[in-house]
């Protein structure tokens, strides 16, 4: 269900490389792809989910959800975010 979540942002983070984008948006969707990586990968493969049914109206509204929630975040990362540097030394700081 997580699935488009982490490819769409791994797509994001890919195009960073043709344009010059500010670090603090790509720390922001490497730390997204790791959540989703543990997300789609790591956590189902721990769990014991062994005859649990789950109905298909949830996995496609999940699935649903991630195909628009993960490109809105990525173009914004990608075209609207403006952070500072400044945020990593004192993230409180006006």
């Amino acid at each position: 269900m997580e699935l488009p979540s982490l490819a769409i942002m791994c797509y994001f983070l890919y195009r960073t490389n043709n344009e010059n984008y500010n670090t603090v948006s790509i720390f922001l969707m490497c730390c997204w792809i790791l959540h989703y990586i543990n997300r789609t990968i790591i956590f189902p493969l721990r769990t014991k989910t062994a005859h649990k049914k789950m109905p298909v109206s949830i996995v496609f509204s999940a699935f649903g959800f991630n195909l628009v929630n993960a490109p809105l975040n990525g173009y914004f990362f990608l075209k609207f975010a403006n952070y500072q540097t400044a945020i990593f030394s004192s993230p409180f700081k006006q």
